[in-house]
């Protein structure tokens, strides 16, 4: 993208209104995917192939811990998890795998080592402030010349795919 065209693209960030069309092709960064969905990918490969049996249950705090995120997003994915039938809440006790099984309360050592088996990826984690601070700061700096702006949250957290705590650190 030209520096007139980014310059402009800023400018309409910063105001609050959405970027001009470029007829230039541009290509756009892909949003990752959000974090309860990858850590419930995690957890359903692990009940595909058995890893964690039928009647195990699990608790969102081991499972923070061993994935290293808050209990937010784990707890999403649990949710969703039991919409989909494939485990059941345990009364305040956890989650419950599957239908029938031997009920055993999986400790973060069991999860840990169950997590930790296969080479597979760590979860999938979205951009932070460190990600977006460099293109921001610049894309503020270009538009510093023209006057002041406000910057419309909204329309900074959608170009960057961030949260609102990510983009204010930045």
């Amino acid at each position: 993208m030209s520096d007139k065209k980014h310059a402009a693209s800023t400018e309409a960030l910063l105001r609050g209104s959405p970027p001009p069309v470029v007829p230039e092709k541009v290509e756009k960064t892909q949003k990752p995917q959000p974090l309860y969905l990858s850590i419930r990918a995690r957890i359903l490969d692990k009940i595909a192939d058995k890893t964690l049996p039928s009647g195990s249950i699990i608790k969102e705090g081991p499972l923070a811990s061993v994935f290293g995120v808050s209990r937010a997003p784990v707890r999403r994915a649990l949710l969703q998890m039991e919409e989909d039938e494939t485990i059941k809440s345990a009364s305040g006790q956890g989650f419950v795998i599957g239908q029938g099984g031997e009920k055993n309360i999986l400790s973060k050592t069991d999860l840990t080592k169950i997590f930790s088996q296969d080479a597979a990826p760590e979860v999938e984690r979205a951009a932070t402030w460190e990600n977006i601070y460099d293109s921001l700061l610049l894309d503020v700096t270009n538009c510093l010349p023209f006057g002041t702006f406000r910057i419309s949250e909204t329309i900074a957290c959608e170009h960057f795919f961030v949260g609102r705590t990510a983009l204010r650190d930045a």
